[in-house]
């Protein structure tokens, strides 16, 4: 079993057919996590007038502010992202650039699948391998499904196109303790039953079998328990087989600090570990 170190970098990145991809030598390689630099994607941005089942079948403003449209005063986000090569562009009415221009101030909705048109693209072009698609479980149970299943196989289409790859990882953050391993494990069937996510030639694949990951198992003030996470991964692999990035905590060895004790058992049922060190050193020599 492989022990690998993979940085997620989450940031504001948020169509071809899925099941054909052109030859081409820039091609990111889809049978092996080796050599990969994958990002975590979010994918939850949205704005009003998108069309997407928020806001009543119209969008809203999700994650830029706290659904009503951002102002100077009223935001959550902290860069405004260049908007130029955008095909669809939402305005925040109460915003203007300064003068002496008196243009609106322009975001973009995860929801459109020129979004990850544009995302994809970038990733290309800067040398970016692949992605793993955010997919909060507490959203799951909020009832989001169709929004995050209309950006995941936007998402597949524009990898396809663009050459790179693609796989999903759970958040745990949040969710709840009774619920949240039956809702990894029923979205996990959906993905790979209905919507038939690992066919996409864009899904990463390690040692054979399709990638996925859960992050957050294991982790103090977390749901889960040392037998219920490994129940979850027996049965995810039942589902199909899988080859399973743990996204765990920084001290996962010591079983001390962030990570809960007894948990060995556990991380040594997971084919590739992923120590969450963002925010760990403070400099060089602490990182060394």
């Amino acid at each position: 079993r492989s022990l690998m170190a993979s940085f997620y970098l989450f940031f504001m990145l948020a169509s071809a057919s899925i099941h054909q991809r052109p030859a081409r030598p820039e091609w990111v390689d889809p049978t092996t996590l080796h050599g990969k630099l994958l990002f975590g994607y979010q994918g939850w941005f949205d704005a009003a007038g998108s069309g997407s089942p928020n806001g009543h079948g119209n969008g809203s403003w999700v994650h830029w502010s706290q659904g009503s449209a951002p102002t100077a005063a009223r935001s959550s986000f902290d860069l405004w992202p260049a908007m130029d090569e955008y095909p669809d562009r939402f305005v925040s009415a109460a915003l203007h650039a300064r003068p002496p221009s008196t243009r609106p101030m322009e975001l973009f909705s995860s929801w459109s699948a020129s979004t990850q048109d544009v995302h994809f693209r970038w990733m290309r072009e800067y040398g970016i391998d692949g992605v793993f698609m955010q997919r909060f479980v507490n959203g799951l149970e909020a009832g989001t499904k169709a929004f995050k299943d209309a950006v995941l196989c936007s998402a597949l289409r524009a990898a396809v196109e663009n050459g790179r790859v693609v796989s999903v990882m759970y958040d745990i953050s949040g969710a709840s303790e009774g619920a949240w391993a039956a809702n990894v494990l029923g979205d996990w069937q959906y993905l790979v039953h209905k919507l038939n996510v690992t066919a996409s030639p864009a899904w990463i694949h390690h040692n054979g079998k399709p990638v996925v990951s859960i992050w957050g198992i294991g982790f103090i003030h977390h749901p889960g328990t040392m037998a219920s996470s490994l129940r979850l991964l027996q049965q995810l692999r039942a589902v199909t087989p899988i080859t399973f990035v743990g996204g765990v905590p920084t001290h996962w060895r010591e079983g001390a600090g962030d990570s809960k004790p007894g948990y060995a058992p556990v991380y040594e049922a997971m084919d590739v570990l992923s120590p969450w060190l963002v925010g760990r050193f403070s400099d060089d020599v602490g990182f060394d």
